[in-house]
């Protein structure tokens, strides 16, 4: 069972197997999936290493198989979506100590530690939009109005629309 953070989904074993049997009568070879090495592989990316890293491990599966386990099994594909949000709290971490384990008195190397710190907040910002990325709220008031309408207040004058093309200005 995988179970690597508070608001995880539970992975069951029944779910698990049904899932390797639906890969398993794809054809070809049989699947390395294994709970331990999904739950490996989400722990990793919680600690926020990036999915390249993990996979060119000599024990981790190659990206395009991650990528068909996510596809074909729901399980691992929410428990890697929760584990990539909470490894954008990572990111946000390990931005505020790269500047934080930064002297003054090494400007190239206070230039460096800034531009590793602001590229691990924008990939934080891609990967979990809703809590890094910038708010937007928008506030106004939206008016609908038929072209013939617009023309009309626009020109002062009146549209006739032909009969034939009636319906397609009608609800």
């Amino acid at each position: 069972m995988i179970t690597t953070g508070a608001n995880m989904p539970v992975v069951t074993a029944e779910g698990l197997e049904k899932a390797r049997e639906k890969l398993l009568k794809k054809g070809g070879r049989p699947t390395k999936y294994r709970d331990s090495l999904a739950a490996e592989i989400c722990q990793r990316l919680e600690d926020g290493e990036t999915l390249t890293s993990i996979s060119k491990l000599s024990h981790m599966p190659s990206l395009p198989t991650i990528w068909d386990w996510r596809g074909h099994l729901p399980e691992f594909a929410n428990a890697f979506s929760s584990a990539r949000k909470r490894g954008a709290s990572a990111l946000v971490d390990a931005s505020l100590d790269i500047l934080d384990n930064t002297t003054p008195s090494d400007m190239p190397t206070v230039r460096l530690a800034e531009a590793k710190s602001k590229q691990r907040l924008e990939i934080a910002k891609v990967v979990d939009r809703e809590s890094f990325g910038p708010s937007v709220k928008l506030e106004g008031q939206v008016t609908f109005e038929s072209m013939a309408d617009r023309i009309r207040r626009l020109t002062g004058t009146s549209v006739v629309i032909p009969e034939q093309f009636q319906h397609l200005i009608e609800d």
